[in-house]
């Protein structure tokens, strides 16, 4: 698989940049090369090129780095998915792409179980379904509360200009978007599982980490 050199210039990558994706033939190249990194446990927001000189990424970092790839090597556009997380439990960021006919993810993770899936799944609540069992608020708990229970459609970094891929600065305007639109529940049968979100239509809902600015906007404040 081949990086589009030409489109990598025009918008901005430099020469180690480029020459990082094109050494990844597949995306399953790639996910090892986002595996090889140490994970970072902050929060912190990287464009693709802070997260590729970065010596610790967190899932944030190895969706935007994945998103890149998908992107460069024409697999699609620059997709991210944010699957939401209860009993305060971290959410997680991939990257999602579709080939075949069928789905798959590339991301970081401080867990192996919850990095990148190959191109096998029919669609995005399938993918973020196989998240499920081994999304745990204590991941060497193997019986502890899975705390997964909703996902956001995939977001076109490209809202976001260039600076999902050049910036040098923190891309909290991007986690803030991930967090105002509505999440699709998986398990809508279970109330008890979105009872400090907002409501949205229908099997929707908004992520309570926004539920302040959520509030303050249909409020008309």
């Amino acid at each position: 698989m081949s990086i589009n050199h030409d489109l990598a210039r025009k918008l901005g990558l430099n020469s180690q940049e480029i020459t990082l994706l094109d050494s990844c033939k597949t995306p399953e190249d790639f996910q090892h090369y986002i595996n090889s990194k140490k994970y970072n446990y902050k929060d912190v927001f990287h464009s693709f090129r802070q997260a590729q000189l970065a010596e610790e990424i967190n899932c944030f970092g190895g969706a935007i780095m994945g998103a890149a790839y998908v992107f460069f090597s024409g697999l699609g556009p620059p997709m991210i998915m944010c699957m939401e997380a209860s009993h305060n439990d971290s959410d997680h960021n991939v990257a999602t792409y579709w080939t075949n006919g069928r789905l798959g993810s590339l991301t970081a993770s401080r867990n192996a179980e919850l990095t990148g899936r190959p191109a096998i799944f029919n669609s995005y609540a399938d993918l973020a379904l196989s998240y499920y069992p081994s999304y745990r608020l204590d991941a060497s708990n193997d019986t502890g509360p899975k705390t997964l229970r909703g996902f956001c459609a995939p977001v076109d970094l490209r809202l976001f200009g260039e600076r999902w891929l050049l910036a040098i600065d923190s891309l909290t305007e991007i986690e803030s978007y991930l967090y105002s639109i509505p999440y699709l529940k998986l398990f809508p049968y279970k109330s008890e599982l979105y009872a400090d979100t907002v409501p949205a239509c229908g099997d929707f809902y908004y992520s309570p980490h926004n539920r302040g600015e959520f509030l303050r906007r249909v409020n008309g404040r």
